[in-house]
């Protein structure tokens, strides 16, 4: 026979999952707006970059070829390359990370269900013995119980909606990062291009800003 605290304790227990993916939301929401500011510092970069690439493509062409040996700036690195590299890398491991936690939510989500399960079959059990239950001096009236399971049927949907609201933000951060990637190709390519402008075949790093200022 189950006593009613027992079930308040099951009670609790969904209550404290239902919070954890509560908080677990809310710092997937806190990366992905992140990553929303993170594509648009890029779309930006890459928008100053063709705006600068098509600028110096012009001022290339009114030049001539001469320009190629007025520019010999040998043993440059682009640090901004680097940097957008290793930028890569640790975005990479975080959504590595999310997939994980996506996974253990889903693994709780899926132990509740089971809870649930659990308890349906033992109220059905009890059902049976109402009258016995009746007679007991533990009776617990049959409303109150399922009150409870109403209220844990209630939790049940929502960590149901949580689940999909983690789903569709791990979806939308997915896209985020493919939008970002893009981005920063294009950035590279456009880098690439004014570098051969400015080198011709050379494969060498060419301080871009400097050249701008030089010929201000």
């Amino acid at each position: 026979m189950i006593k009613l605290p027992s079930n308040y304790c099951k009670f609790n227990t969904v209550k404290c999952k239902l919070e954890c993916k509560t908080d677990s939301l809310l710092i997937l929401s806190q990366e992905l707006e992140k990553c929303r500011l993170e594509r648009d510092q890029y779309k930006l970069m890459a928008d100053q970059l063709r705006t600068r690439y098509s600028a110096l493509k012009r001022r290339v062409e009114g030049w001539g070829p001469s320009l190629m040996g007025v520019y010999d700036v040998d043993g440059l690195k682009c640090e901004r390359e680097k940097s957008l590299v290793q930028l890569l890398v640790e975005l990479k491991d975080q959504n590595k990370f999310l997939k994980y936690e996506a996974d253990d939510l889903k693994q709780r989500l899926e132990d509740a269900h089971g809870d649930m399960k659990i308890l349906r079959e033992e109220l059905a059990k009890k059902n049976a013995d109402c009258f016995q239950e009746y007679l007991s001096p533990n009776f617990v009236p049959f409303s109150e119980k399922e009150a409870l399971v109403k209220q844990l049927e209630t939790q049940k949907l929502k960590c149901m909606q949580l689940t999909q609201d983690l789903e569709a933000v791990l979806d939308e951060k997915e896209e985020l990062v493919t939008s970002r990637d893009q981005y920063v190709h294009k950035y590279e390519r456009l880098n690439q291009q004014m570098n051969y402008i400015l080198r011709g075949d050379q494969q060498k790093p060419v301080d871009i800003d400097g050249v701008l200022m030089e010929n201000k």
